[in-house]
């Protein structure tokens, strides 16, 4: 009979996010004081994480966005949307908006105005 070594494998994956960050502190930090201004609706500054492969940018990034702005923010996968068009679609899409994706860019462009104006 064979051990399984992984239990849930949930934690691997990219879905998973973590309901406490160890050791970011300052980063989180960081990121709350470049941030938080929008929950104001004041200018917020660039933010541009950078760092090894796997060493906990994206986590970061959802975990701010799913703490802070969750029904303000959508994360897309841009290995997956490598275009404008793509970006805009998945993001409309996860702000609650149907596109069938044969608009043209200008469209989903005022499309997303809107949907930004009215939150």
């Amino acid at each position: 009979m064979e051990e399984e070594i992984i239990v849930n494998e949930l934690p691997l994956t990219e879905a998973f996010i973590l309901t406490r960050l160890l050791h970011r502190d300052g980063q989180l930090k960081e990121l709350e004081r470049c941030l938080k201004p929008a929950l104001k609706n004041r200018s917020i500054e660039n933010i541009f994480i950078v760092g090894p492969t796997g060493t906990g940018k994206t986590l970061l990034a959802k975990w701010m966005l799913g703490t802070y702005f969750k029904e303000r923010s959508a994360h897309v996968n841009c290995w997956e949307c490598r275009h404008t068009h793509e970006v805009l679609r998945e993001v409309l899409v996860k702000l609650g908006r149907s596109v069938h994706g044969r608009e043209p860019k200008g469209d989903l462009v005022k499309l997303l105005q809107q949907v930004l104006e009215k939150r």
